[in-house]
């Protein structure tokens, strides 16, 4: 083989040594990346994983089992407090777990104008079931005429009045004349109905438009109301707005913020009582407050119960969450 021959071999031969070379490296950088990849992949998938499985634990269902001696230790703390200093009804429910605390929950009270929240959502659900239109009109005449008629006090008699306009006086303003208009459209029969068909017992026994309440059925009124609020968008966002903006409010905390509770009172005489759905930055729940303090300084005690059944809340969350925390740390995905 000539000189020109060998050299011609030696260059191709070095060409193809240095082409291996290029092809190993970049074969190990790549097999490197998709390395980095797939670790990277089973990081955010581990992460994802743990956050999902956090989210789970924090909104599984209770049961008894749950109340750990803190737990325990705060009810018997809110029993005391609540038998040392008031003559209440409460009925708590977190509503993502079920966890509730009840006293005094089956005792009978006056339940004045609890009963137009149950009106207002036989309304709100008629017309998502297509049969209510919340336009049709009723005439205002003197027989439906009462005091304490914020909303009405616009009209005159013979005034065509919608039910959508009702509805919020009734809820809004607490007004009787809406409630007679509202209670005459429905029907007896059919609000104690509606009122047995989400759970509560006592809806308008006794012998006015009104009826006696007890804390375990105000507490069916408001898991119904969070229900309809969430199904429907129209009609929900009605229900809910009325009850975020209403005269009253002794169940909201933050009373220099915006208010967080969407509820209604009820008053007269003696009786006192506010119910509501507090709104806790996703771990919502609802409070039913039933008093006798109605000649009393009733907004301080009504709130004051408030910030013990909180509390309560809140030490249940954080048992859940340290028990949810420690699920996490010892959770991995292969």
């Amino acid at each position: 083989m000539s000189s020109k021959g060998k050299y011609v071999i030696l260059g191709v031969s070095l060409l193809l040594i240095v082409y291996s070379t290029i092809i190993t490296i970049s074969f190990k950088k790549s097999e490197r990346l998709l390395n980095d990849e797939e670790n990277k992949y089973i990081i955010v998938k581990n992460e994802l994983s743990k956050t999902e499985k956090y989210v789970n634990c924090i909104f599984e269902e209770y049961n008894e089992e749950d109340n750990t001696i803190e737990i325990n230790n705060k009810i018997e703390e809110v029993n005391n407090y609540f038998k040392g200093n008031y003559r209440v009804s409460v009925y708590y429910e977190d509503i993502n777990t079920g966890f509730h605390y009840e006293y005094r929950e089956d005792a009978l009270y006056y339940g004045a104008s609890l009963i137009k929240l149950l009106e207002a959502m036989y309304i709100y659900e008629g017309a998502i079931n297509g049969n209510i239109n919340i336009d049709d009109k009723m005439i205002y005449t003197s027989i439906y005429k009462n005091d304490y008629s914020i909303g009405m006090d616009k009209h005159k008699y013979g005034d065509y009045v919608s039910l959508r306009e009702l509805v919020d006086y009734a809820v809004r303003y607490s007004d009787n004349t809406a409630h007679a208009m509202l209670y005459d459209y429905i029907g007896h029969n059919n609000i104690v109905m509606y009122g047995s068909s989400i759970g509560a017992k006592y809806t308008l026994r006794g012998d006015d438009s009104y009826g006696i309440e007890t804390a375990r059925d105000t507490n069916c009124y408001l898991r119904h109301a969070y229900k309809l609020i969430n199904s429907n968008t129209e009609y929900g966002d009605m229900l809910k707005e009325t009850m975020m903006n209403t005269y009253y409010n002794s169940l909201c905390l933050t009373i220099d913020e915006e208010n967080n509770v969407a509820h209604k009172y009820g008053m007269c005489g003696v009786n006192y009582h506010d119910i509501g759905i507090v709104y806790d930055d996703g771990i919502n729940y609802n409070i039913s407050v039933l008093t006798t303090y109605g000649e009393e300084d009733y907004e301080s005690i009504v709130r004051d119960i408030h910030m013990k059944i909180k509390s309560l809340h809140d030490t249940f969350y954080n048992s859940r969450k340290e028990k949810c925390q420690i699920l996490v740390d010892n959770f991995s995905v292969e």
